[in-house]
């Protein structure tokens, strides 16, 4: 028989665990995002990674706009990582 253990307490356990190994380097972790466009769904995907970054540490960087155009997003990506 299969024993299923639920999402929200799997995650917590995996977020305890990114903590404990977090507290053995020098340097906090950095997640950048660039968004466009007009998707409620993205934008409950992005607080969603924000309330993620908070909670375990991390700095979070959002850039872009709901206007922005692929040409531009590719600009901003190579800004991003020093390209």
């Amino acid at each position: 028989m299969k024993r299923f253990i639920p999402i929200k307490y799997y995650i917590s356990i995996v977020k305890d665990k990114l903590k404990e190994e977090l507290k053995c380097y020098n340097t906090r972790p950095h997640l950048g995002a660039i968004y466009f466009g007009d998707n409620p769904a993205s934008d409950s995907y992005i607080k969603g990674i924000k309330k993620d970054c908070d909670e375990l540490g991390y700095e979070f960087t959002l850039r872009g706009n709901r206007r922005f155009k692929p040409p531009a997003i590719f600009a901003m990506t190579m800004r991003l990582f020093g390209v």
